[in-house]
């Protein structure tokens, strides 16, 4: 939590000031912003209790998604949590941890409010979590804050999340799959070398249409793995597997939050992930597979 002074950041504080005055509220008394998904609103009485003053906490993955009126509304200190609010609540933890913090562990610090938009707006997300598309040129009232950058920085700080690798360099999203998960694949790749050595993108594809088996022996040095996850981690690891040699062959790697990993050259785009999850489903051909290798520009 961080406070949000008033001399600094006026626009949100009058919009808090807007909300709580059509509710009969005085205030805010203090303001500061989170990274929780929600909006709380604290009353304290003051003047042998005739005048209430209101503590205001501003989440900033709720902000983050609502228009400004739709947060005048929220400051209301009888407003109903709804359905939606625990979907969306759900929703930041998964892009917390599956797409923030393994940036922050690289070492890097991502734009928070840019990534969450990004992950607002992906129809793969909308679907998976049962919450409604924010596109992203939706605008939202986390727009009237300044100097979001900062902000977001000392977020992380007090979090916590950044306190063994610093987290200090910032990142563009676009430069993630490349500088942060490419090495992590490499070192996955590494560590499973006596099945995955010298495998070519076209001897991938015997690997993947038997994930049940080809997970087993993935898993032969690690017994702890359930045997129901042998086939996801398969996909997973050979997923990871051919991102790696498509970097090889010169293919740029990309991702959004929310968004299939792709590999990019001269106007080709491949899916590497989506690739082996459609082999091992039964979805690509070996005939298929072989005429895509020919196009790669590498065996």
């Amino acid at each position: 939590m961080i406070a949000l002074e008033r001399s600094t950041q006026t626009a949100i504080w009058l919009l808090c000031e807007e909300g709580l005055r059509a509710a009969g509220v005085v205030g805010p008394h203090e303001l500061s912003l989170t990274l929780e998904p929600e909006v709380r609103v604290e009353l304290r009485r003051r003047w042998l209790g005739l005048r209430r003053e209101a503590i205001v906490s501003l989440g900033l993955p709720v902000i983050s998604a609502l228009t400004k009126e739709a947060l005048r509304h929220r400051l209301a200190p009888t407003a109903e949590i709804l359905p939606e609010d625990a979907r969306l609540a759900k929703a930041f933890e998964n892009y917390w941890t599956a797409q923030v913090m393994p940036v922050i562990a690289a070492g890097f610090r991502p734009p928070i409010v840019e990534g969450w938009r990004h992950y607002l707006a992906s129809p793969l997300v909308s679907k998976r979590m049962e919450i409604a598309l924010l596109p992203v040129e939706t605008p939202t009232a986390v727009s009237v804050l300044r100097d979001l950058e900062r902000l977001e920085a000392e977020l992380v700080v007090a979090s916590g999340a950044g306190t063994e690798t610093g987290a200090t360099q910032t990142i563009a999203w676009g430069d993630v799959a490349e500088m942060v998960y490419l090495p992590a694949w490499k070192e996955i790749v590494r560590g499973h070398a006596t099945i995955l050595s010298g495998v070519t993108p076209a001897t991938l594809f015997d690997l993947a249409r038997d994930p049940v088996d080809t997970g087993r022996r993935l898993a032969a040095s690690d017994p702890s793995v359930p045997t129901a996850e042998h086939p996801r981690r398969a996909v997973a690891t050979l997923g990871a597997l051919l991102s790696v040699l498509l970097a090889d062959l010169g293919y740029r790697l990309s991702t959004l939050p929310g968004e299939h990993v792709q590999a990019a050259r001269d106007g080709r785009r491949l899916y590497p992930f989506e690739i082996v999850r459609k082999m091992a489903n039964g979805e690509i051909s070996a005939e298929e597979w072989e005429a895509e290798c020919r196009a790669l520009g590498g065996s």
